[in-house]
């Protein structure tokens, strides 16, 4: 609101009189980013997308001001569409094809951010673009695998599980992240070597975790198993994950069975 704004622009000026003042403000920056993302999320479960322009307008009159505040994943899902619209009318054949994607999405290539165009369509082009990249984080990978899969390119698909469930080997000999660990078990399920009760449920308890949530909801989705999906999906069904309206049009896809599902 404009009181805290103000607020900001005169701690801002208290700041800029210290010698390490970068330091301070991006470690305030830090400080700020996350219960502006807790609001943000809130305020598009309630589809308040009016307050939602208005929080992205303060964001960058912050960092205008200085503050580094970096948030990337507050857009609603119908924000997504048209990218994937253009996405899709970009020609296939064309020798700069995947390097057009690349272009046309800009900074929109979060973790979140390609669930929400998968989730609206976005299918083929970001294989591609995903198929190009020399490395990729493991979650990306195993998106990777099931896009392939869905597109009838079952040797990438194979690969990429594979990979993902290789991953397994450094969790036996060290602690790693969250994210490693999450694709692997997945990975596992993917390749039919767990069942999917044996699989979410860790995944169901971790805390903050609902972007492994639309992982799996997705994951699921792709690979025909609708009532795991469903599960995923309505979990993530509640105020504050921001992923409200995403977990709704999951569930409508999938509610009338697999003759409603259409990539």
């Amino acid at each position: 609101n404009p009181e805290i704004e103000r607020d900001l622009g005169l701690l801002q000026h208290l700041i800029s009189v210290f010698e390490d003042s970068e330091l301070l403000m991006d470690t305030l920056a830090f400080a700020m980013s996350e219960p502006i993302r807790v609001y943000g999320r809130e305020v598009m479960d309630d589809r308040h997308y009016e307050l939602l322009d208005e929080l992205h307008d303060a964001i960058q009159r912050c960092r205008l001001r200085g503050f580094d505040i970096q948030i990337s994943d507050l857009h609603p899902l119908d924000w997504y569409r048209p990218i994937v619209k253009r996405l899709n009318e970009l020609p296939r054949n064309h020798p700069d094809f995947v390097s057009r994607v690349d272009r046309l999405l800009g900074h929109v290539r979060g973790f979140r951010d390609v669930m929400m165009l998968i989730s609206v369509g976005g299918h083929d082009g970001l294989f591609r673009w995903l198929e190009s990249a020399a490395e990729l984080p493991p979650s990306f990978t195993l998106i990777r695998a099931f896009l392939a899969r869905t597109l009838g390119k079952e040797d990438v698909a194979q690969r990429d599980f594979m990979t993902c469930f290789q991953m397994m080997d450094i969790l036996e000999t060290e602690r790693s992240s969250t994210e490693v660990t999450v694709t692997a078990r997945l990975a596992f399920f993917a390749l039919d070597y767990l069942p999917w009760d044996v699989v979410w449920q860790p995944i169901e308890r971790l805390v903050n975790g609902e972007n492994y949530r639309a992982l799996a909801a997705l994951l699921a989705e792709h690979l025909g198993h609708y009532q795991a999906s469903a599960e995923a999906y309505k979990s993530l069904c509640q105020k504050g994950t921001g992923l409200m309206a995403f977990a709704e049009e999951g569930i409508e896809r999938i509610g009338a069975g697999p003759k409603a599902v259409s990539f």
